[in-house]
Parts: C-alpha cells; sequence; structure tokens
C-alpha cells in the first residue's frame, strides 16, 4: 500500500475513532477551570491548569490558546514573577491574536494596563485612506490570509513583521504591497489605484491609466504614508490635475 494513502488513512481513522469528541472536548474544560482557579486566586494550581491546557490544545484553536497564555500572564503577575516572565506570556497571547481586545468590565485594571502596555511595544497600526473608496483590502503574511477589510479601514499587525496588503476593486487596477507596523503608533497611508482599461493595439493588450478623455500609461500606484497620523498631520496634496483631451 501506498505509504503516504496509509498514513492518511491512519490520520482520517484517528479523528473517528471512539471516544475522540469526548477528548477534543477536555482542553476546554481544563482551559475554564484553569481561569476559574485564577478567580478564586489559587494562583499555584490555576499555573498548572493552563500550562497543561496550552500543551494539549489543537494549534488550530487559537481562540483558545490566546486565553490560555492570556491567564498565565495574570496568573504569574499575581505571583509576583518577574517581568521577563510575565512578558513571555502574555507575548504570546498577542502574538496569536494581534487585534484581540480584552473585556475590561471582568479584567482588574492592574492587569489591563499591563496588557495593553505590552502590547504597544509590539503592535502598530496603519490607517488606509483610499482614492476610490470601498477598496478591498487583504492583509497577508507568509502567504496566509490574516483578514479583509474595506477602506477606510485601520489595520494593525506586530512589528519586525513584514505583512503585504492587496487592494481590489473592480474596474481599477488591483495593486499589493509590503509594509511594516511601528509600535503604538498609527499611520496613515493614503492610496490612489489607477483606472484600468484593457485596450487593443497593433494586436496586442496592454494596461493604461484613462483619465479626462486621454491615455496615461500606468506606471505604479500612488502611496503616501504619514507618520504619526492624527491631527498634526500636514495636509497632503491633492491628486495630479488630468491631462486635457485634445482639441480642447
Amino acid at each position: 500500500m501506498n505509504r503516504k494513502y496509509l498514513f492518511c488513512t491512519l490520520v482520517i481513522l484517528t479523528f473517528f475513532k471512539p471516544g475522540w469528541g469526548q477528548n477534543f472536548k477536555i482542553y476546554q474544560q481544563r482551559l475554564e477551570y484553569g481561569k476559574q482557579l485564577f478567580w478564586q486566586a489559587k494562583f499555584d494550581s490555576a499555573y498548572n491548569v493552563l500550562k497543561n491546557a496550552t500543551l494539549i490544545t489543537p494549534p488550530g484553536d487559537q481562540e483558545a490558546l490566546f486565553e490560555a497564555y492570556l491567564y498565565l500572564g495574570f496568573v504569574v503577575s499575581r505571583q509576583d514573577s518577574p517581568m521577563t516572565r510575565i512578558k513571555s506570556y502574555l507575548q504570546q497571547a498577542i502574538r496569536i491574536h494581534p487585534n484581540k481586545k480584552i473585556n475590561t468590565a471582568l479584567i482588574p485594571p492592574d492587569l489591563v494596563e499591563l496588557f495593553n502596555n505590552i502590547r504597544k511595544q509590539m503592535v502598530g497600526c496603519l490607517y488606509f485612506i483610499t482614492e476610490p473608496e470601498n477598496v478591498e483590502m487583504l492583509e497577508i503574511q507568509d502567504e496566509n490570509l490574516i483578514y479583509t477589510e474595506i477602506s477606510p479601514a485601520q489595520l494593525c499587525g506586530i512589528i519586525n513583521e513584514d505583512y503585504e496588503v492587496l487592494f481590489s476593486k473592480k474596474d481599477y487596477e488591483e495593486h499589493i504591497a509590503r509594509f511594516r507596523f511601528r509600535p503604538g503608533k498609527i499611520d496613515t497611508i493614503h492610496v490612489t489605484l489607477p483606472l484600468v482599461s484593457t485596450i487593443k493595439k497593433g494586436g496586442s493588450k496592454w494596461w493604461a491609466w484613462v483619465t479626462g478623455g486621454s491615455v496615461v500609461t500606468a506606471t505604479a500606484i500612488l502611496i503616501k504614508t504619514v507618520i504619526g497620523g492624527g491631527e498634526k498631520v500636514e495636509p497632503l496634496p491633492g491628486p495630479p490635475d488630468r491631462p486635457t483631451p485634445p482639441g480642447q
């Protein structure tokens, strides 16, 4: 029997073996029990249960892993552990969900502040304004789709990691650009997508930017970055004047 086929068969049988569904819920029960122990101030027991939950939680369940590492960070904080140890757990949670906001009505203010301070050291945001508006934006990292937004939109991500954003809108030229976030900053990005048209010339097709009745070769997407963003940003120059059509 083909080894690859045999391996796939064994994996499938593993998922459907008796009791697998019950075992699949164990890590969720461990997570909830660990959180319960934390709220009961039984920090040593909570740490052991939550640590075990991170070991048995399926890698695909990002939500559960985020909760487990988040509460591990809270537990070791309450145990007066060194900041390096506290950071290690909270950073793992933030890396799983850079955009995740914690429940400020539930979590004590000092732990909320702790989490936010560490997050600010790791996460930056980009605010995208596009011309035209309502452009679909796909954030991609390592060829994996992170999430999609419609402009104008704010995207946040981990610093020191490259992200690609694909801009797409019907009748406009699609473009992809690489960005990197700055910790604790919201930078404004202005993006102009050229209008695209297919024109036959000499039996071949070529892409052009059609404006004001004249044809201008599409050279590049227009991107303007405003460092810092906010009210202190100087006004951006307007788009270039459209060419005057011949005969006018």
